[in-house]
């Protein structure tokens, strides 16, 4: 499994994005965490959370950052299921934070080499302009790539994008594999995507995967 995702990283790291590793137990904090997140109280009375979602660490860590910075990560997170079990996720992906004009393309890019990874021909990335602005073919031609296409059916989970929207797809999964695009919070511009697997697939695939 760490070969398959070493082999990603490699991805990140030849397009000068920057690793970085955070705490698996944080605390809770209400304007950057999801109320949904599995807790944990000390016995002292504070609340912590199994990280649900690595991205909200990322935005408070430069929350006072006015430069560009591009970096990645590849670590667990954990999430409540249907049924109300914990599940562990693998999750890693990408942000730029302090965003510019050229930064969504570049993700857009790394997005579609990480969907080639897991099989060269048959993915597609779905995308939508959730403000409703830029999403036309032009802006489409400038990647060469065939397999995005634009989808107005899809909408984000997460209430914090402001623009591109879009999710990418293996024709084998019945579900997306990576999703993101850009967004804002705690006033900071970014753009990025995540990109998460139950853990059972990732070790049912991986032999496959090395390979690639």
């Amino acid at each position: 499994m760490e070969s398959v995702f070493t082999k990603i990283c490699e991805i990140y790291r030849k397009e000068n994005f920057e690793e970085l590793y955070f705490p698996l137990l944080i605390p809770f904090n209400s304007k950057l965490n999801s109320k949904s997140a599995p807790k944990i109280l000390t016995q002292k009375g504070d609340i912590f959370i199994l990280r649900e979602d690595i991205t909200p660490q990322i935005i408070q860590k430069f929350q006072k950052e006015k430069n560009i910075r591009k970096v990645y990560y590849f670590d667990r997170i954990f999430r409540y299921s249907r049924e109300g079990e914990i599940k562990e996720f693998i999750q890693a992906g990408v942000e730029i934070v302090n965003r510019n004009e050229k930064s969504s393309s570049e993700v857009i890019k790394l997005a579609l080499k990480t969907l080639r990874f897991f099989d060269k021909e048959k993915y597609v990335l779905s995308m939508v302009d959730v403000s409703g602005k830029r999403m036309d073919k032009t802006f489409l031609k400038r990647f060469l790539d065939k397999r995005i296409i634009i989808d107005k059916t899809i909408s984000p989970m997460k209430k914090y994008y402001t623009g591109i929207y879009f999710e990418g797809f293996l024709s084998y999964l019945p579900f997306e594999i990576l999703r993101g695009g850009e967004y804002e919070i705690g006033g900071k511009k970014c753009v990025g995507f995540a990109m998460e697997l139950p853990l059972e697939l990732v070790y049912q695939k991986a032999d496959s995967w090395k390979t690639r």
